[in-house]
């Protein structure tokens, strides 16, 4: 559910996962440890606007955390990082690098969900970030991995070690301790009994209140994650809805939708559950559905049947995490449970037992399990496995669409394909211009053979013979979902003259005009009865190095030259390239009355 809402179709890191499985490239253990290598410095930018350099401060360990907001292995290394105490110490630097090209806007309200100010963010709309994190694991010989892609950096500003894959606090701590002297301080403790610390976060309602996720003192928080459209998630709160304890004075209930849905329709929804006290809050940037991630992961989930139900104590500790539909029995049953004492005859086990296996495509359940009897506790769904879906991509080419196809690489189940339409018209801003001495750069618009428009994403455009006159040269180079390349092309013509004077006899003119000589090799002077200047009536002269031109009436009407009393005259440069001529725009008409 998560992987296939955030992750984005990064062509370039699917790639670099493919290469590492062709002959000729070797995969290096993602955690092992090699002699320190000298670290590069790069310039990264933060969503506070401020410059963060790669390159570490003296005696500061620096952790580069590489990877991206849909990512649930990332969200879950930054949850523990951001609740563990060594994040604080002022000889340690921790960096988050978003590689996934989001938003400023999107990485900060990712930054807000965890509540660490002691975490810098850094964010890029391109691949720029992506290319980073390659440069470092290429130092490391590796070809793929997974992400995160966690680079520590000593003091002295030397690589240490790269890591990949989840890691927790703990992990992290126990690596820097190889090269630094740290001591055991900023270690995070395992759960206790009666739970973990809440995740502190405020949630938009749709009444405009910002709402903390922070239990109220004397008070428990059931904290509900589903969305509108969901049957699992409208039955529990239908049960809530109906039952005799929501609207307790004791007990705060808390809807919020992940789904991205629009405040008017989460408006619409809570108008099903009206008089009884439940807070509905919405969130159309999927905020929401990050913060039900952050709260699976500290039971190591990564996702599952909606809802999702958190019930904190009045202590603000997340005491019970459930996925799937539950009634209000079964609810209250819980939250009687925490505020009930353990009962000191049970012993517990520490870690979750699997109860029912889960398969592809049906969930399982797990429990807690006392260790001298029977008794289970805080059971919970385990979500189906799902289909672990690799996209491959065959590029479109100037003549043939392309195709991205999904396929599950555990059963090879089918998400089915779609097509990259190929390139079809390509459309300039201008088609001619008249020289100036400056190069013309007409802008490009390509759509798909659908009509569709192809983004410049997709592909660069260079430009050659573009300054002086003749034809200009356009190359499109593919990139991205396409391949190959195709060519435009546009004129330059040579910059016009305009008439200066004119003499008029019975049987000749005479036209003098501005001399023009850059980037022209000569005139080319027209005259004609009519000022449409029509094929039939109009007489041309050209000339290379004159700048006046005498010209002989009687070859416009013959023999009846008597009837002409006015005629009209005009004037472009021109130049041949190529062997081709390329015309100046014409100069302003002018008018001759003929003399008798």
């Amino acid at each position: 559910m998560e992987e296939k809402r955030y992750t984005k179709k990064t062509i370039l890191l699917l790639l670099s996962f493919l290469l590492a499985f062709l002959p000729g490239f070797r995969i290096q253990a993602a955690d092992g440890q090699r002699a320190a290598i000298a670290n590069p410095t790069y310039t990264l930018k933060s969503t506070k606007d401020t410059a963060v350099s790669t390159k570490a401060n003296p005696n500061e360990t620096t952790v580069l955390i590489f990877g991206y907001v849909g990512c649930s292995k990332t969200r879950s290394t930054l949850t523990s990082i951001a609740s563990c105490n060594w994040v604080k110490r002022s000889d340690i630097r921790v960096v988050f690098v978003e590689t996934n090209g989001e938003s400023q806007e999107n990485v900060a309200a990712y930054e807000a969900g965890y509540q660490c100010p002691d975490i810098t963010f850094c964010y890029r709309e391109d691949d720029v970030h992506f290319r980073i994190m390659a440069a470092y694991t290429e130092l490391f010989g590796i070809h793929g991995g997974s992400y995160p892609t966690i680079v520590l950096i000593d003091g002295d500003n030397h690589i240490q070690n790269l890591l990949q894959g989840t890691k927790t606090s703990n992990e992290l701590l126990t690596e820097i301790q190889k090269f630094a002297d740290i001591d055991d301080s900023g270690s995070t403790a395992p759960p206790s009994e009666d739970g973990f610390e809440n995740i502190v976060y405020g949630l938009n309602s749709i009444d405009g209140a910002v709402v903390s996720t922070k239990a109220n003192p004397n008070e428990t928080t059931v904290l509900i994650f589903g969305y509108t459209t969901c049957g699992n998630t409208k039955a529990t709160l239908q049960s809530i809805h109906q039952s005799s304890w929501v609207g307790r004075g004791d007990i705060r209930v808390i809807f919020a939708d992940t789904y991205g849905a629009a405040l008017d329709d989460t408006r619409e929804f809570a108008q099903n559950y009206t008089g009884k006290g439940i807070i509905f809050c919405h969130d159309e940037a999927f905020m929401n559905y990050n913060l039900a991630m952050s709260y699976l992961n500290l039971i190591k989930e990564t996702g599952g049947t909606f809802p999702y139900i958190v019930l904190i104590d009045k202590n603000n500790r997340v005491r019970s995490i459930t996925l799937g539909p539950k009634t209000e029995d079964e609810i209250i049953s819980e939250i009687n449970k925490i505020n009930t004492p353990q009962q000191p005859e049970h012993e517990w086990d520490t870690e979750y037992t699997v109860d029912i296996a889960p398969t592809c495509t049906t969930a399982g359940s797990k429990s807690i399990h006392c260790k001298t009897c029977d008794a289970t506790k805080d059971s919970s769904a385990i979500p189906a496995l799902g289909h672990k879906y690799r996209t491959t991509v065959s590029k479109a080419t100037t003549k043939k669409n392309g195709r991205i196809t999904k396929t599950c690489t555990a059963c090879g189940h089918s998400a089915g394909s779609s097509v990259i339409y190929r390139p079809g018209k390509i459309t300039l801003s201008a088609t001619s211009y008249t020289y100036n001495g400056k190069q013309k750069k007409p802008k490009v618009t390509i759509t798909d053979s659908k009509g569709k428009l192809i983004s410049p994403t997709n592909y660069t455009v260079s430009y050659s013979k573009n300054k002086a006159v003749g034809t200009a040269a356009i190359k499109i180079t593919w990139k991205g979902n396409y391949s190959g390349t195709s060519s435009k092309s546009f004129t330059i013509r040579p910059k016009g003259t305009s008439i200066t004077k004119t003499a008029a006899t019975a049987k000749r003119l005479t036209v003098k005009w501005k001399k023009q000589t850059t980037q022209a090799s000569g005139y080319e002077v027209q005259y004609s009865t009519n000022k449409d200047f029509p094929k039939k009536t109009t007489i041309a002269k050209k000339t290379k190095k004159a700048t006046s031109q005498t010209l002989a009436v009687k070859n416009l009407k013959g023999k009846n030259q008597k009837a002409i009393k006015k005629c009209y005259v005009r004037i472009r440069t021109y130049k041949t390239v190529n062997g081709k001529t390329y015309y100046s725009k014409w100069s302003g008409v002018k008018s001759i009355l003929l003399k008798k």
